[in-house]
């Protein structure tokens, strides 16, 4: 499917089950070449392969993955997107569900806005993973510790009306509780860590307007309610976030601020 880095924290803070060590002498699949781009020049571009950088053009470029760092979340969400082929800029699979996506980046002032905007249009936060079989809420798309434990970046957005309506499945090897945001009236909204010097991680909003399970559906479509609300939601971040169409970062949202910090800082826009 896919071969990337992903962040030491994952394991060192018991995200994912660590279930065995190969060296990457021992390990039978070749690591395949990525990518990489100025920031600063975006028609400059590079490839890196067992650990020699070249320059490279943007054609050789094409169909390789961009070297990043992803987060466990990142990687996460990845995985359920292809598996219930929801379709993103990175995965080409075939397109079953009825959906809208924004992948963004954002400061986070402006995500300091939308929490505004969640808040003052009636939209609860409803916070992951779960311990028992119920639906736990925190005040802010920030927030990253609920009762002095860590909670994932990912969070869901409920209206008030809908809160019985949203499904909850049990993850037995984690022992936990997650949302089954495929088959609910809930509105993704992943804004990753920005606590990297210089760096700033691509979010997404996204929402399916049907279910997965359709057969276990009466209605094909979800509630006509939600999908205003969602699509309003949409309309106020693509007409409060002017897109900077920085080069390089295409079918991408980059907010006038992030534009800005890139340019005053020489930061790099990281895709996860």
């Amino acid at each position: 499917m896919f071969i990337t880095a992903i962040n030491y924290y994952a394991i060192t803070k018991g995200l994912w089950q660590k279930v065995g060590k190969v060296s990457l002498e021992e390990y039978p699949v070749t690591i395949p070449p990525q990518f990489i781009q100025n920031p600063l020049n975006p028609e400059q571009f590079f490839i890196e392969e067992k650990g020699i950088r070249r320059p490279a053009t943007k054609e050789e470029c094409k169909g390789l993955e961009r070297s990043s760092v992803w987060t466990p979340e990142g990687i996460q969400r990845r995985l359920d997107d292809y598996y219930n082929f929801i379709p993103t800029m990175i995965s080409n699979r075939k397109k079953t569900m009825k959906s809208s996506q924004i992948n963004f980046y954002l400061t986070p002032n402006d995500a300091e806005a939308i929490n505004a905007y969640i808040h003052s249009n009636g939209w609860l936060i409803i916070s992951q993973p779960m311990r028992e079989n119920k639906l736990e809420f925190v005040d802010s798309i920030l927030d990253r510790v609920r009762e002095g434990k860590e909670i994932q970046s990912f969070k869901y957005l409920v209206r008030k009306e809908d809160q019985d309506l949203v499904i909850i499945k049990h993850v037995p090897t984690q022992n936990h509780y997650l949302i089954d945001s495929s088959n609910s009236p809930v509105v993704e909204f992943w804004y990753p860590p920005q606590n990297e010097k210089n760096v700033i991680r691509r979010g997404r909003v996204y929402y399916a307007k049907d279910y997965l399970d359709k057969a276990a559906k009466t209605e094909p479509l979800k509630n006509p309610e939600f999908l205003k609300n969602a699509d309003d939601f949409f309309k106020w971040i693509r007409k409060n976030f002017k897109n900077a169409k920085l080069p390089g970062y295409e079918g991408l949202l980059v907010s006038e601020n992030a534009a800005k910090w890139v340019k005053e800082t020489g930061g790099e826009l990281v895709l996860n």
